[in-house]
């Protein structure tokens, strides 16, 4: 294997055991959040000594009210907890719902993929637990098939969304498998697994065909990676490139330019999105990470870039390509 690697350098719908807790208010950005635990730390500290020591009551009100003032803010999110008693749920005849059979089910996972640990909690952090456990067989061999593809542009199993009996087996399988036990190693370190991939030998080698191997779908990996990126990826490179690009993290999505009337071409009469108000400044030419999606009308950049609408699962996305032609003959 070290061949291929040189280097050199939940909502109340999964099945109703869960319900959307009152909203939390969150600051905006991380800015906001350094000075909220600043101000709150110091708040709490004082509180407990001003029971002793009254001339520190002033600097407790105070800093309650900036605290105050900052709540206002903060901005609204939905929280998932677990029902105070969890809803029975049964087996449904033929799927009618009003037909339940048998006894109430309980939580659990699939038994020909092994079983809960008897210590686990039958929740959402016991299902997580099980998903990444050593000897889960799936999900660290998924995972890193997707980084193989975002990387080199096909999978080694090249059908992502059947990875399985039914779907393509892997070009590579004792590669696959080292590198899902190393990335399971690494602490699931998804950036030390790019990091790793990106300064092999496969990956710097030159992507020009090779005539002395008969491998035109490249299944061999004998040439580098050759394939247009993603459309969030083109637009930052474009806006670094222009000297535009902000690269400031975390905080609200931002609304760039888009032509006009076309969230009211795909809205329904109780849309609370019908108006699309472009953001001004700086914000317009923030990282694609955070460009506001509308499910059903993704930005036209993205789209006219094959990046799919958010209505249906998508692992790997198509890729268009046009032609063009240099003094009259196409490349």
């Amino acid at each position: 294997m070290m061949a291929f690697f040189n280097s050199t350098a939940e909502s109340s719908m999964d099945g109703n055991r869960y319900e959307y807790g009152p909203t939390v208010k969150a600051p905006a950005d991380i800015a906001a959040w350094e000075k909220w635990e600043a101000i709150n730390a110091r708040h709490v500290s004082l509180t407990k000594q001003a029971g002793k020591n009254t001339d520190l009551k002033p600097e407790v009100d105070a800093l309650a009210k900036q605290i105050a003032d900052l709540k206002k803010k903060f901005v609204s999110t939905l929280v998932a907890r677990d029902l105070p008693k969890p809803r029975q749920m049964k087996l449904l005849e033929r799927g009618e719902y009003n037909l339940p059979k048998g006894e109430p089910l309980q939580p659990g996972v699939f038994a020909v993929m092994g079983a809960l640990h008897k210590d686990a909690p039958a929740n959402r952090l016991g299902l997580a637990q099980w998903l990444t456990a050593r000897g889960h067989p799936l999900v660290s061999r998924v995972l890193i098939n997707r980084v193989w593809q975002r990387t080199f542009g096909e999978g080694l199993v090249r059908t992502p969304a059947d990875f399985g009996l039914q779907g393509e087996q892997p070009t590579h399988p004792e590669l696959l498998d080292w590198l899902a036990v190393d990335l399971q190693d690494r602490d699931w370190n998804l950036k030390a697994m790019l990091r790793l991939m990106v300064t092999s030998r496969t990956f710097k080698q030159s992507s020009a065909y090779r005539g002395q191997v008969d491998d035109p779908e490249n299944r061999l990996w004998a040439r580098g990676p050759s394939h247009r990126l993603d459309a969030e990826a083109l637009r930052d490179v474009a806006l670094w490139a222009s000297r535009l690009l902000d690269s400031s993290m975390g905080g609200e999505g931002v609304k760039p330019y888009q032509p006009g009337g076309l969230w009211k071409a795909l809205m329904h009469p109780g849309s609370n999105t019908k108006n699309y108000v472009t953001d001004k400044g700086a914000r317009q030419y923030r990282r694609s990470l955070y460009v506001y999606w509308k499910r059903t009308s993704p930005h036209p950049m993205m789209t006219l870039f094959d990046a799919p609408s958010r209505e249906s699962s998508c692992v790997k996305r198509s890729r268009t390509s046009t032609p063009y032609a240099i003094a009259g003959v196409a490349q």
